[in-house]
């Protein structure tokens, strides 16, 4: 279980033990210029991520993973699925801006979107996807924490990920993943109904990258 609805962005710059923030706004900008924008913002993230990290990490992080099938960058997988459903399927049909907290012993990335937000643990609960695409299953199975700034609507979609100092991986920490655990019955057990337009598909992949 790595979809934990009672963590928040406070918790996670505590447990990544903070020291740098950036953000990428998108939003302001017209649709066109947006598009770029959106794909310039994705591959800076990244490329700050390689920067900080790149002592303890095997392969760099590499959007291009996402398209050959790479599984195990979780950044690129986190970065596609989730910005192309701010992107596509927003109300506003467009995202708000990308974060990054860089801290000691991990990461946090965030994608903001413009409009109302959405209800993540119904989606989560019920399976609903009315678009192609594998958000909400990578979301479940992947090694770093996926979580929300609000359970029921939703704006703000986060991943953390952990620096392993020895394995040269970037994972969840064991009482991250403990927690999430504890919390995995209760969470199966709720009922609610709703739907999310989700998409996998990733406008503008390669924009601003040769």
């Amino acid at each position: 279980m790595v979809l934990i609805f009672d963590y928040d962005v406070r918790q996670a710059l505590k447990d990544i033990q903070i020291v740098e923030q950036k953000e990428f706004v998108i939003s302001e900008q017209q649709r066109e210029s947006m598009i770029e924008v959106y794909g310039k913002a994705k591959w800076a993230v990244v490329d700050m991520l390689n920067e900080r990290y790149s002592a303890q990490q095997e392969t760099p992080f590499d959007l291009h993973h996402w398209l050959s099938g790479n599984e195990e960058d979780e950044v690129a997988y986190f970065l596609n699925e989730a910005g192309s459903n701010a992107l596509n399927y927003a109300e506003a049909g467009a995202p708000a801006a990308f974060h990054l907290w860089l801290g000691k012993k991990g990461f946090v990335i965030g994608i903001e979107q413009q409009g109302a937000g959405f209800d993540a643990r119904r989606v989560h609960q019920l399976r609903i996807a009315q678009h192609q695409g594998g958000g909400f299953d990578f979301f479940r199975k992947c090694q770093g924490i996926v979580f929300f700034d609000k359970k029921e609507k939703a704006k703000v979609i986060y991943f953390l990920g952990r620096i392993q100092k020895h394995d040269r991986s970037f994972q969840a920490d064991r009482s991250i993943r403990d927690y999430a655990d504890l919390h995995w019955d209760r969470h199966q057990k709720e009922k609610d109904t709703g739907c999310l337009l989700y998409s996998g598909i990733c406008l503008a992949f390669l924009a601003g990258r040769e």
